[in-house]
């Protein structure tokens, strides 16, 4: 025999490791094969990374099959089975085959036959060696054992699945084929989970979407980012588990940041991937370089799947997933980092940002972990809310937190909480702070400033202070956004709570038990504390103190503190007003500052960036210092300032806000010079009459004096100002904008001059730039409000508010002409009566409310998504259909208030009362909702849309409100509550499964909804993937189902059952026995009277039994009759709706003709008119070129007569004018008159149809009192049978009763008879024997039949009036003779 092969470096597997499972499980016959094909298909198996069985020739001796290849083969998750010439041969073989057969049957386990140059059809029919080999384990175990058929079984199972067959040719290839099916068929190994997962389920989904799993046609790259802790790593296997079955190969390596910082660990990362990607276990890289080189080399053909978890820097992504052409078409590389920028950096497009869970997903979460359920346990509801509220969906802190408080009682859960609010716990803080020490020292005072003083405030504001802290700002701040430490929402900063709380932990770590040696104070305690010190502090930076009360320090506390350089107090009042400031300062924000002017001696803070100084006692008499660092001042609401002083010390000023300062009358005019100065607000400034007589603001983009009611005029500019800049003079009593507006704001793109009284002229020059005009309730305006008012402005103006200007249809008119690109035009509180008809692809938005005497509105273009009517109360039923059609048209962002009308019957669906429900699956369904509500206050309302009781929220959560009012109905479009890429992951909650999933849309608790209704775009929309009713159950075929139950007849088997069971005693009474010698005669009186008794039960009970039996029918039979009545009330309402819709179509269809035929008529009137127009200006030309011509004819005496033409000539042009005019007014009266015909007409239609519903009233009034009858009497035939039950029981208990004395009575009388005859017996005996009288044969008789009388009389059952001599006793004479011989 040859020498083994020998061990193969990449995973031979002994018998000895039994207890590990395997990939493959090769059975073939090692004579044939084993140093040859099967041993080059084994070792191509292992390099593969597959993990084979392939047994030693050590284990086959024996007859006997050994235990641990059974185990092997169950362990297997595919078996190769490799025929050969001789497979057959080996009992040890096909025992491995009948055992591979049997876990395929019970496992599911996948075969794989292989028929190794030989023919497919010898091993399934016996053939040839094997017809061999089979004879020869017949003859050896017998023809018809059972283990000889049982391997015969197993060859033809086996043989007859679809495999792989050899002739003659290249193995390699051969077996490289087998090899690559194998490796699709073994997944690759799962990385191992947590056991509470919570709410991956709808990330994965969208994950997948966003990577296309399906396309093999590119490779992409996805990275998933967010903070510490907030599951990154958990969504990363669970993804990487769903989808690594599709690849050739799958790698997953875990914390890239730590492994890559330990030595050689790059290059361990490396050989990791080649190795799991391979599937070769040992792989050595003796260089970065050389590993790049090998991965691009060996991966770039393969479609493999790669997750790199916690990249923390731009190089691993380099060395490890250089880019996609490293690996082969159809690879997902995903990158979970902390740090935006290097997904960036990297060219990764494909971005996943983690969000934080919400309530129910963070609830269920902790409960996994401190309960072990999904739901907290008896009495630990409220404190597992305040730990959900600490953790603010994080999932990191709930694991932590949960694990922490499993077990323990109620106390301990409120002092541990209450702890981790005062000091954030270990663990959830060293995760966190793992960004933070990856940043520079910019940074990370940045941070630490933010979490300490600045989280929540305007991103400007803190810039700008931060700026003049000397620090890189805008750099800065882009850090940490990237390294999801910050958020920037509407541009405010945003910190997640537990990552503030770690930020201050680390202020707090820097001195623990000394508060004034700590850079950073925040808490009211800790600044008191070093307040009253009244020490030298060289520590402190900044500092804020909000708490109410008083605080008692002295004045130069704050002057010591010699590195302050923020300076926060809000609430607190000092009871010294001449309090020192330090020259350190950055930032004074003080709120209610006590002095009435800045600290005289010494005060010169030369680096200051803002004062915010609102509500102070400040009169600010003397100009500003030299503060060229100086960007922003707030003095709102400071009551004691008259006179603003000059600001020429501070030229870098840009913001400037004076709201709420009621004594203020004058400004310095240096404020109109300050050519950086960007924001200028003085509102509610109620004494300034004048701002500035001039000024020149470069930079000016924001100029407010709302609410400002003496102010007369504004200032006249200096030179051009092209900035854009937005204008607000709301309720001011400016009379008209200066002149030098005209010729020098070119930048003027937003001006808001309403309810300005005064306001006499707008416009006296052309404003290019204007985009925006607000200027309703201007009472004086309407004096000028024509045309010829705008026409200095722009064409493109997009916005024009114009309520309560006394509109008439004809301004209305005019102004849509002029402004072709209007989009948003509110004209709401005006006098017009309808709405023109305007072509247009630009207006979105039209605001009539209030418009009471509003009645058409004709047509509205598509492009219109906003429309609010709120009491509009004159409109007509057909303006109203013009509204409801602008839904039909599947307008995107659709938005329609008016006043309550009935619903349209073409809606999908309607109902009254509840919340809009809906079942839905697939695609999220694009659809319109339509909403009447009754009573109500005057509210704006939100809508909240949930998925299966889940509530999905918005990002923009303002776009949720709308506008309401009693008695009216809204239409919207669902979207307008999400993003558009908040819709698409809609799409990928609902579509992740495809299971159906309740949809609710609820707004605020108390609000009167009357009726609800839903509209579905059917150009966006599957109606396959919407139901109303639920798909679970089918109303129909349950219905049909339970009338077939209650009216099929029992069966005969059934009847014989219950019968059986009603009659099973067939006895009830039994007679006690004779104690008679004679006793095997029959005891028939007894058992006849048990007889009847029963019989007579039995008939009751049968009886009884069909009585219920009747009665559960008559109830199924009522209940088919009120199903039956429910349906054809239901087919009445729909004929009534399709009834009603067709009537409505044909008038809608009518006033559409009538209107297309307006319309002409118009049209034609108007080109008539054009035409006379134009003859018209054809004559005057003619004229005037004739005009030499007549000088010349009235020189030769011709004038005179071609006057008299000229004048005859326009008399018939003015007569034919006229008559045009006449016809056109006569065809008016013609159409008036012809639409009174037509509401006449519709006025009869409107009483056929009330008589058509007062007949169908009366026909279901009937259908009613039909049903009552049928009730009563089922209910009146109900109570009889009960009383006849009821009579029948007691009659059948008398009789039972009746039965049971006579029966006693007559016993006792047999035994009264039986001792009489007993009696007359012996007499008779006594008699005889004293005597010895011979007997005569008449005698004999007479004895014998006594003896039979007294032995049989009670069974015989006699009659005691019946007279018996004559029968028993046939002498009665012979009888007296005797009997006188006997006397005598």
């Amino acid at each position: 025999m040859a020498n083994p092969v020998e061990e193969i470096e990449t995973g031979s597997e002994t018998i000895s490791n039994s207890s590990s499972s395997y990939d493959v499980f090769l059975s073939f016959k090692g004579e044939d094969t084993r140093y040859a094909f099967t041993g080059h298909l084994y070792y191509a198996l292992c390099r593969k990374g597959i993990k084979t069985f392939m047994d030693s020739e050590d284990l086959r001796v024996g007859e006997t099959t050994r235990p641990q290849l059974f185990q092997a083969i169950e362990e297997s998750k595919v078996s190769i089975v490799v025929f050969s010439e001789n497979y057959a041969d080996s009992t040890w073989c096909l025992d491995e085959l009948a055992k591979i057969l049997e876990c395929q049957g019970e496992k599911g386990q996948l075969v794989f036959p292989i028929f190794y140059k030989i023919e497919p059809s010898d091993v399934r029919h016996q053939r040839n060696s094997y017809r061999l080999a089979m004879a020869a384990h017949e003859n050896k175990f017998g023809c018809y054992s059972e283990k000889v058929q049982k391997w015969k079984s197993a060859l033809l199972g086996v043989s007859n699945i679809t495999g792989y067959h050899l002739k003659e040719g290249f193995e390699f290839k051969f077996i490289q084929d087998i090899v690559c099916k194998a490796a699709t068929k073994i997944s690759p190994k799962q990385i191992p989970l947590e056991e509470n997962v919570v709410g991956l389920q709808f990330r994965v989904a969208e994950l997948k979407s966003l990577l296309d799993i399906e396309s093999n046609k590119n490779t992409f790259m996805l990275g998933i980012i967010g903070t510490g802790g907030i599951g990154k790593t958990t969504l990363a296997k669970v993804f990487y588990n769903s989808i690594c079955n599709e690849f050739e190969g799958a790698c997953f390596i875990s914390n890239v940041r730590k492994a890559s910082n330990q030595d050689k660990g790059r290059i361990f990362l490396q050989q990791k991937i080649l190795s799991d990607a391979l599937g070769v276990q040992k792989i050595k890289l003796d260089s970065v370089e050389k590993g790049i080189h090998t991965i691009k080399a060996n991966l770039s053909t393969k479609r493999v799947l790669i997750v790199l978890d916690d990249v923390d820097k731009i190089e691993q992504l380099k060395e490890l997933a250089g880019g996609c052409d490293w690996f082969g078409l159809g690879s997902r590389i995903i990158v979970t980092t902390r740090d935006k920028h290097l997904l960036v950096a990297h060219q990764i497009r494909r971005i996943y940002e983690m969000e934080m869970m919400n309530d129910r997903e963070s609830l269920e979460l902790f409960c996994q972990n401190a309960f072990k359920m999904s739901t907290p346990a008896r009495n630990y509801e409220d404190l597992s809310n305040r730990a959900i509220r600490y953790g603010k969906g994080l999932p990191l802190a709930l694991k932590v937190i949960g694990s922490e408080l499993i077990g323990k009682d109620l106390q301990v859960w409120e002092s541990s909480l209450d702890k981790y609010e005062k000091n954030p716990h270990g663990d959830i803080q060293n995760i966190l702070r793992i960004s933070y020490d990856s940043l520079e020292r910019n940074e990370k005072e940045i941070f630490l400033d933010i979490a300490c003083f600045f989280n929540g405030q305007r991103l400007k504001y803190v810039k700008r202070i931060l700026d003049g802290c000397d620090f890189y700002t805008d750099s800065g701040i882009k850090i940490l956004v990237d390294k999801s430490l910050i958020t920037i929402e509407n541009g405010y900063l945003r910190m997640h709570d537990l990552t503030q709380d770690m930020g201050r932990e680390i202020v707090k770590q820097e001195a623990p038990k000394e508060s004034g040696e700590r850079s950073r104070l925040w808490l009211c305690k800790d600044v008191l504390e070093v307040l009253t010190e009244n020490r030298e502090n060289s520590k402190t930076e900044g500092m804020k103190l909000d708490c109410y009360g008083e605080v008692n320090c002295c004045d130069d506390t704050l002057e010591k503190m010699m590195k302050l350089r923020v300076l926060i107090v809000h609430n607190a009042s000092f009871s010294s007003k001449r309090i020192r400031l330090p020259n350190t300062l950055r930032l004074v924000d003080w709120k209610g500052y006590p002095s009435t002017s800045f600290p005289a001696a010494g005060f010169n803070p030369s680096k200051i960036a803002a004062f915010n100084l609102t509500c102070s006692s400040l009169v600010l008499k003397k100009p500003f210092q030299k503060f060229d660092q100086l960007t922003y001042m707030n003095f709102s609401y400071c009551q004691s300032i008259t006179q603003f002083p000059s600001v020429s010390g501070a030229p870098n000023l840009r913001d400037l806000v004076l709201d709420g300062c009621k004594q203020l009358v004058k400004i310095h005019n240096s404020v109109g010079f300050l050519s950086k100065l960007v924001y200028l607000s003085a509102s509610d400034c109620t004494q300034l009459r004048s701002f500035l007589p001039e000024i020149f603001l470069p930079s000016l983009e924001y100029l407010s004096f709302d609410l400002c009611k003496r102010l007369t005029h504004l200032p006249r500019l200096r030179e051009n100002m092209d900035k854009l800049l937005k204008i607000s003079v709301i309720h001011t009593a400016i009379r008209e904008l200066p002149l030098s507006f005209a010729s020098s704001l070119c930048g003027l793109e937003y001006l808001d001059m309403t309810n300005c009284k005064q306001l006499q002229c707008v416009f006296t020059g052309w404003f290019p730039k204007l985009r925006t005009l607000k200027i309703g309730g201007c009472s004086q305006l309407r004096k000028s409000l024509n045309v010829d008012t705008f026409f200095l402005l722009e064409y493109r103006l997009m916005s024009l508010h114009l309520s309560n200007a006394s509109l008439s249809d004809d301004d209305l008119e005019k102004i849509m002409q002029m402004f072709p690109y209007l989009k948003d035009l509110i004209v709401s509180s005006n006098c017009f009566e309808k709405i023109p008809f305007k072509h247009s692809f630009f207006w979105t938005s039209l605001d009539v409310s209030y418009c009471l005497s509003l009645k058409y509105v004709l047509a509205l273009p598509s492009s219109i998504q906003k429309v609010d009517a709120r009491h509009c109360n004159s409109l007509r039923t057909y303006s109203s259909s013009t509204l409801w059609s602008q839904m039909r048209k599947e307008i995107k962002g659709l938005q329609i208030v008016m006043p309550k009308t009935q619903l349209p019957k073409w809606l999908d669906y309607c109902d009254s009362g509840g919340i809009p429900f809906l079942w839905a699956r697939g695609r999220f369904p694009v659809m319109a909702l339509v909403l009447e509500f009754g009573k109500m206050d005057y509210q704006d309302i939100s809508l909240h849309l949930f998925i299966d009781d889940e509530h999905i929220y918005s990002q923009r959560p303002q776009r949720h409100s709308f506008a309401l009012a009693e008695d009216h109905v809204l239409l919207c479009d669902l979207r307008l509550l999400f993003s558009d890429e908040e819709w698409k992951r809609l799409d990928v909650r609902l579509g992740h499964d495809n299971d159906w999933k309740a949809v609710q849309v609820k707004c605020e608790a108390g609000l009167n909804l009357r009726q609800w209704g839903v509209y579905v775009y059917k150009n966006e929309t599957n109606m396959d993937d919407i139901q109303f009713p639920c798909p679970y159950y089918h109303e129909e075929e349950e219905e049909k189902s339970f009338l077939e139950a209650v009216t099929t007849s029992p069966s005969d088997e059934m009847e014989e059952e219950t019968l059986a069971a009603v009659s099973s005693r067939k006895e009830e009474w039994s007679s006690p026995e004779l104690s008679d010698d004679d006793s095997n005669h029959d005891n028939r009186s007894p058992g006849t009277c048990s007889l009847c008794c029963s019989a007579l039960l039995s008939s009751f009970k049968k009886r009884l039994c069909c009585c219920k039996v009747r009665r559960a029918r008559s109830i199924s039979w009522w209940i088919v009759l009120w199903n039956q009545w429910r349906r054809r009330q239901r087919r009445l309402r729909e004929e009534e709706r399709n009834w009603e819709e067709e009537r409505k179509m044909e008038r809608d269809m009518r006033r559409q003709k009538e209107s297309m035929a307006n319309e002409a008529m118009q049209r034609d009137m108007e080109e008539l008119l054009e035409n006379i127009m134009v003859e018209e200006d054809q004559l005057k030309k003619e004229r005037s070129e004739t005009c030499e011509s007549q000088r010349e004819g009235r020189e030769r005496g011709q004038i005179e007569e071609k006057e008299d033409m000229e004048e005859e000539e326009s008399k018939r042009w003015r007569d034919r004018r006229q008559t045009i005019e006449e016809t056109w007014i006569e065809e008016r009266q013609q159409k008036a008159e012809k639409e009174t015909c037509l509401s006449q007409r519709e006025d009869i239609k409107m009483e056929e149809i009330e008589e058509v519903e007062d007949v169908e009233e009366d026909k279901s009034k009937r259908w009613r009192e039909g049903k009552q009858k049928m009730e009563e009497t089922w209910i009146e035939e109900r109570r009889q049978k009960e009383v006849v039950e009821e009579t029948w029981m007691g009659e059948f208990d008398w009789s039972v009763m009746k039965m049971e004395v006579e029966t006693k009575r007559r016993r006792e009388k047999m035994r009264e008879k039986e001792e009489e005859w007993r009696e007359k017996q012996l007499d008779v005996t006594r008699a005889i024997s004293s005597h010895h009288a011979p007997f005569s044969p008449n005698l004999q008789i007479v004895v014998q039949n006594l003896k039979r009388l007294i032995t049989v009389g009670e069974d015989s059952g006699l009659d005691n009036n019946h007279d018996y001599s004559s029968e028993w006793f046939p002498d009665r004479t012979i009888l007296r003779h005797h009997d006188g011989e006997v006397e005598g």
